[in-house]
Order: structure tokens, then C-alpha cells, then sequence
């Protein structure tokens, strides 16, 4: 079986980086310094952020549909310019422990 991982497209947030508190209080969104490792992992990314660096909270619908599957969650992006990327993949094709990212253990 072939899987892949990959980060969330981060044009749907771009109106989200470089907002004020009061702009992404409106969109329900919340401003974090990262103070804990691993902790805040980027959704788009795909990687743990570093101690130090802007995290914005939001609810984030991944499954829309109208069905008893419809699920919103939490989710934590990079505050800047994040930019999405597949993670590893073996020569092979074949999915190793090493494709799935530590901040997506959990």
C-alpha cells in the first residue's frame, strides 16, 4: 500500500499571516509563541514549530461534508509564509516509519 503526506495548501490561510490579534479574533483564530517542543505542529509543513516561533490556532473543517463523517478540529499553522511539502518517501515507493512525521504521531 503507497501513501503519501502531505501539508494542508496554504492559500486558505494566507488572509490568516500577518493579521492582527483583532483580525484573527474575528476569524476565530488565536495567536501562540511556541513555548514547547514537540507541541505545536504546523499543518502545513508538516513539522514540529520551534520554541520561539508564531503559531495561529484555528478551527479547521477537513471533512465538510454533510455526513455523519463531518469533522472540524483544531489546528496549528506556522504565523508567516508556511509553505506545504510532502514528507520523505524510500526510493522504493514504499511507506517507511520515517514517511509520517513526529507531529503527526498524535
Amino acid at each position: 500500500m503507497s501513501f503519501r503526506v502531505q501539508g494542508l495548501d496554504p492559500d486558505q490561510f494566507r488572509h490568516l499571516f500577518g493579521a492582527s490579534d483583532a483580525s484573527l479574533a474575528q476569524a476565530g483564530a488565536r495567536r501562540y509563541v511556541v513555548d514547547a517542543k514537540p507541541g505545536f505542529p504546523d499543518r502545513i509543513a508538516v513539522r514540529d514549530l520551534e520554541i520561539g516561533e508564531t503559531a495561529i490556532l484555528i478551527n479547521y473543517e477537513h471533512q465538510p461534508a454533510d455526513t455523519p463523517y463531518r469533522s472540524p478540529r483544531d489546528l496549528r499553522i506556522r504565523g508567516g509564509d508556511g509553505t506545504a511539502g510532502p514528507a520523505r518517501r524510500d526510493p522504493r515507493g514504499d511507506p517507511q516509519p520515517a514517511d509520517i512525521p513526529p507531529c503527526l504521531w498524535t
